[in-house]
């Protein structure tokens, strides 16, 4: 289980970081290109309200409006399966994990003072990640508005939630990334790392002359896997090769880690690693649950202490949560499965495509069934009307028709008496 930190804590567009964090659907670099990359299973809204958080930030006046925390769990310490399909004891080791989480970033803090927050998953990796969004401020007791950064640069900070790694480690059993047996022996930037991630996901190699960077921690990575290496110097034979095919060129840092600087980049680019024998930042094997719990305890009241004192002159006085009894029973709920899950799946049939085509059949012949008996039930209808009357419209209808088309002859002394009878032309015109 592994805590970290987005470097973006600023966006000009409004609907970041939500976009990113709950999208279905999201463009990624992979390789030199950006592709569409569809998230299946789609993320989870675990905590909060995006659009309150959206509004939040975009309404913040801050340089940084802000952050987000990532907890990463290793596919051996989390089943994504059963984590959506709503396994209990694995979504409330998530849940404590989430509330513990917050009760460190917020040491001291009210609830009332605290900005609202959002939680969300990725799981279509095929490990389950935990995305904490943060607006960047806190409510004074006089409500005043006050930039506030949960996770300050400074070491005393990453103590503080490495303290809370290993609590949580502790308690539930995962895997300590920092622990000798699982540092990684070649690491680069979280940007580059992220990309050459991405590339592997989808086989992709990079090229010395369009990614020079990502061409090196891609190969460094490869040949730190490599079993013909088992130290540095077995590692530095063979990549100075590599190096060469670009125009970088490395020295060899503080603590063994490798400094790679070019003159046509003004950024240089930084490998560390167990590989390379790193001693400052040396991983620590897991500690013992009651040494974690006093460590997370220790690094609680001290960032509690600075806040109350920074943002409220001493005003705040809040209790240290009782770990222990929060990891039983956590202060929030997430929900009980993933959306997805909670829609009922026909099971898979024996003989499937078989029974389909018989249901298919069937249909058919039940239309063409309904015609025939419409059929005869209108028949049956029209035989038993009278038809007496429709025989009379019938004539009345034959008559008429023949007298409008047989011409009359009329003759003096009918019936009219040829009263109405019109003189020829020529009598009009002599009266």
């Amino acid at each position: 289980m592994l805590i970290g930190w987005s470097p973006h804590q600023a966006s000009a567009d409004p609907a970041q970081p939500a976009a990113y964090l709950l999208d279905t659907e999201v463009l990624k670099h992979v390789g030199m290109q950006r592709v569409r990359e569809r998230r299946t299973p789609a993320p989870e809204l675990l905590l909060g309200f995006p659009s309150v958080v959206q509004n939040a930030i975009a309404a913040l006046k801050f340089e940084a409006t802000y952050r987000v925390a990532l907890l990463s769990f290793d596919p051996t310490e989390v089943d994504v399966v059963q984590f959506n399909v709503g396994d209990k004891r694995v979504r409330g080791s998530i849940a404590v994990a989430i509330d513990l989480f917050l009760a460190l970033a917020f040491a001291g803090v009210p609830s009332r003072c605290r900005p609202p927050v959002y939680v969300g998953t990725h799981t279509h990796t095929g490990r389950l990640e935990i995305n904490i969004a943060m607006p960047r401020f806190v409510w004074t007791e006089t409500g005043e508005l006050r930039s506030y950064n949960p996770h300050p640069p400074m070491r005393g900070s990453r103590n503080a939630f490495d303290a809370l790694g290993d609590f949580l480690i502790a308690r539930f059993g995962w895997s300590n990334p920092r622990a000798l047996d699982r540092a990684a022996g070649v690491k680069g930037p979280d940007w580059a790392e992220k990309r050459v991630a991405a590339a592997a996901r989808h086989g992709v190699k990079f090229g010395p002359e369009t990614a020079p960077k990502l061409f090196l921690l891609q190969a460094a990575k490869i040949i730190a896997a490599s079993a013909h290496v088992h130290d540095r110097v077995g590692f530095l034979e063979i990549f100075r090769d590599v190096v060469a095919a670009t125009d970088f060129e490395f020295s060899m840092g503080q603590g063994g880690a490798i400094t790679l600087v070019s003159q046509t980049d003004p950024h240089p680019f930084v490998l560390r690693g167990t590989l390379f024998d790193q001693v400052d930042d040396a991983p620590t094997e897991s500690e013992p649950p009651s040494s974690a719990q006093s460590s997370l305890s220790e690094s609680w009241r001290r960032r509690a202490a600075w806040n109350t004192a920074e943002y409220s002159r001493g005003a705040w006085a809040e209790p240290e949560p009782d770990w222990a009894r929060r990891v039983e029973a956590p202060a929030l709920a997430i929900p009980s499965c993933h959306p997805d899950a909670a829609k009922s799946v026909v099971e898979p049939r024996r003989f499937a495509r078989l029974a389909d085509r018989l249901v298919a059949g069937l249909r058919r012949l039940r239309r063409r069934f309904s015609v025939l008996a419409g059929n005869h039930l209108i028949g049956s209808v029209i035989g038993d009307i009278d038809l007496a009357a429709f025989r009379n419209i019938k004539n009345k209808l034959e008559t008429i028709n023949y007298d409008t088309k047989v011409e009359q002859i009329k003759e003096s002394g009918a019936v009219d008496g040829g009263a109405f009878d019109l003189p020829p032309a020529k009598s009009l015109t002599m009266m």
